[in-house]
């Protein structure tokens, strides 16, 4: 059975909150492109592997992602279109979203939800769009392109 990350991932404190500063925020990140939480190093972090053992943590990171949910990637005319960025693990903090392309979007920013109703000249046309979630200081995520083509 699977296990759920945001419950069996310890986090350190913010970078702001710690001596070690912003580096220790993003172990990996200049190598993979993606941040990530580290290990607690107690072998326990919920990964299946086998943590990272002893004093100084070091553990397996766990990657902060995010993705992009569409609630009907076809949609029919005068039907509405309702992307949801999520992000997980959840990381600590207040997380702010944004949308790529903006242009015919009502955005939450709030909630990381974005709506478009599908017009007559939408119809064919294929759409592009990305989400984007920053807690305002070091952490930013950006999920992968999502497609929706209204049709008849």
């Amino acid at each position: 059975m699977a296990r759920d990350l945001r419950t069996s991932v310890r986090r350190i404190p913010r970078p702001a909150q710690t001596a070690l500063g912003v580096a220790s925020w993003f172990v990996l990140a200049g190598c993979l492109g993606t941040p990530v939480l580290p290990g607690d190093g107690s072998g326990s972090n919920g990964d299946g592997g086998s943590g990272g053992g002893g004093s100084g943590g070091g553990g397996s990171p766990t990657p902060i992602t995010a993705q992009l949910n569409v609630s009907n990637p076809s949609p029919g005319l005068g039907e509405e279109v309702v992307l949801t960025c999520a992000v997980s693990p959840t990381p600590d903090g207040t997380l702010t979203y944004s949308f790529e392309p903006m242009d015919r979007l009502s955005v939450d920013a709030r909630r990381g939800t974005a709506r478009f109703i599908v017009d007559a000249t939408d119809i064919g046309t294929s759409f592009s769009f990305r989400c984007s979630a920053t807690d305002g200081e070091a952490l930013t995520v950006r999920s992968p392109v999502r497609s929706v083509i209204p049709t008849l």
